[in-house]
């Protein structure tokens, strides 16, 4: 089966069906794998040429070349496709004589990748002919050419007429259809003209004599370059261009040879302001194939600033330890409006701030407050609440500052300092023994911000039960022998002074040591101190 499977594949019979035997053809024999271990060497490296690479190659022989990888050009623009229009006609090629009417298909297409424009088929009606009918019909069925219009063909759009004429007689009908169409292309070249912004900053108001900074922004905001550009800045009497040239006081230009696409020039000068009023300034530019252009117009009012500033404080002496409250008043009574105008209230001897207004600034020797925007006849109020760390007489200054102008106020303030006493007395021990003895210390402390002078400390003590040494270092023994005087002392503030009082219990009981202190500073009277010792007697 198998060899006869083999024949079959070996019998070639042509188309006239005649066998042709097969040709035997002789085999070529495939050559034995070469051994890897046999391979040639590859030369030394002193016999290639210097321009050779020296690598080893597996297979022996000269070395591959060096591939040199080109990057592809690119493709050529890509032209807009051209349009074809084609038509055929079908009809049939013989009629009997007396045939009512004969068929045409007229077919035109589109066989490009353009749009055809205005695309037209007529078709004359032939002699020995009458027109019957079409679909679609024509523009006019009785002219005696046809026409149909399709406007726009788009590529491979296809459209197709039925005509249909009758025979007149038994001459031959020679029918002739026509296609037209249009085509062509639209390009635009842009033809870029130079164009130029002009741009002032500047303030609007100013004071008279000051100086104006001024700075003029020209753009080039088109595609191509302008050239030979002239500005010229033009100001109103009562303005004058700063500078010593005196001829270009009120007028003033700049040249400048050429600004790129998109680039742009920044002029910086100053206008001195020389009177009160409203002034005006005109900013003018002309370049090559440009026009004259203008800016915008820029007005100032040029007018006095002044400045007023009041302060208010305690009319009274107000002591160390309570704030002091402050009133100041800013007022622009100038005709233009100000701008960041400045208030401060100074701080001397390490005075403290307790409460100040909203928007307070606090630094090293003083109290601020801004002022953004300061309008003509406007006034501004803050407060401020401020402690003495020292007793004496203060200056208050005050100051509002402003591009222009100034003001200051100032005040006084008397600070004193109060005494604030206390008084003790402590006792050694309790209870005590009939025959010991017991100490009282008496204390006198200051605890206030100024001295306490002529301080006097009456102490008493009953007789019966205790008896004091009259020889006590630092008191006074009056007439009545339980009565003692220390004093007068001078306590200074956060100072403290004790005096001690030996006695010895002569009786028991309970007994009472009483103290009473005057001062001057003592307004609301003299303090008093109690201290109760309890003497028992063992002996009984």
């Amino acid at each position: 089966m198998f060899l006869g499977f083999c024949s079959l594949l070996a019998i070639s019979i042509p188309a006239n069906g005649q066998y042709i035997p097969r040709q035997n053809v002789p085999e070529t024999p495939e050559p034995d794998l070469a051994d890897p271990t046999a391979l040639p060497k590859y030369p030394p490296p002193e016999t290639l040429l210097p321009s050779m690479p020296r690598w080893p190659s597996p297979y022996g022989g000269m070395p591959p070349r060096p591939i040199t990888i080109e990057s592809p050009a690119p493709p050529p623009a890509t032209a807009l496709p051209t349009p074809t229009v084609s038509i055929r006609v079908r009809a049939p090629a013989s009629v009997g004589i007396g045939a009512k009417e004969i068929a045409y298909t007229i077919i035109v297409e589109n066989r490009s990748q353009g749009p055809a424009h205005h695309v037209q088929v007529t078709n004359p009606v032939p002699q020995h002919a009458r027109f019957v009918r079409a679909e679609p019909e024509p523009k006019d069925s009785a002219a005696t050419s046809l026409r149909w219009d399709f406007g726009t063909l788009a590529p491979g759009v296809t459209k197709e007429i039925k005509l249909f004429l009758q025979p007149l007689g038994d001459g031959d009908i020679n029918n002739v259809a026509r296609v037209q169409f249009e085509h062509g292309q639209q390009v635009t070249t842009v033809v870029n003209r130079p164009a130029l912004t002009l741009k002032r900053i500047a303030p609007k108001y100013s004071h008279e004599n000051d100086s104006i900074p001024v700075k003029l922004i020209v753009e080039n905001t088109s595609r191509v370059e302008v050239r030979n550009i002239v500005v010229t800045d033009l100001l109103d009497e009562g303005l004058e261009h700063a500078g010593p040239d005196k001829a270009a006081a009120q007028k003033r230009e700049w040249p400048i040879e050429v600004i790129a696409p998109g680039q742009k020039r920044e002029l910086e000068f100053a206008v001195q302001a020389t009177k009160q009023g409203v002034f005006s300034g005109r900013t003018t530019a002309h370049a090559d194939f440009l026009p004259d252009m203008k800016g915008d117009t820029w007005t100032v009012t040029v007018g006095k600033a002044l400045l007023d500033v009041k302060v208010s404080g305690p009319t009274k002496p107000i002591y160390l330890s309570q704030p002091a409250r402050y009133q100041i008043v800013a007022t622009n009574r100038g005709t233009i409006p100000l701008d960041n105008v400045a208030v401060t209230f100074s701080l001397p001897n390490g005075m403290k701030v307790k409460q100040a207004s909203p928007g307070a600034e606090k630094f090293a020797s003083r109290i601020q407050w801004g002022i953004p925007s300061f309008k003509a006849g406007e006034t501004k109020t803050f407060t401020l609440q401020v402690q003495a760390v020292e007793p004496g007489t203060v200056p208050i200054i005050v100051q509002a500052l402003g591009r222009g102008h100034s003001a200051q106020a100032d005040t006084k303030t008397e600070f004193v300092g109060a005494a604030a006493l206390r008084l003790r007395i402590h006792k050694s021990s309790d209870p005590i023994q009939v025959g010991e003895k017991v100490t009282y210390t008496v204390t006198v402390q200051n605890t206030g911000t100024a001295e306490a002078r002529n301080v006097e400390v009456k102490i008493a003590l009953p007789t019966v039960q205790l008896k004091i040494d009259p020889s006590t270092v630092g008191v006074t023994v009056s007439k009545d022998p339980g009565t003692f005087t220390w004093g007068p002392l001078n306590v200074r503030p956060g100072q403290t002074q004790t005096i001690a009082i030996p006695a010895e219990a002569t009786a028991a009981g309970k007994v009472r040591v009483h103290a009473e202190m005057t001062a001057a500073e003592l307004t609301s009277g003299p303090l008093t101190w109690e201290e109760e010792t309890t003497i028992v007697d063992k002996s009984k």
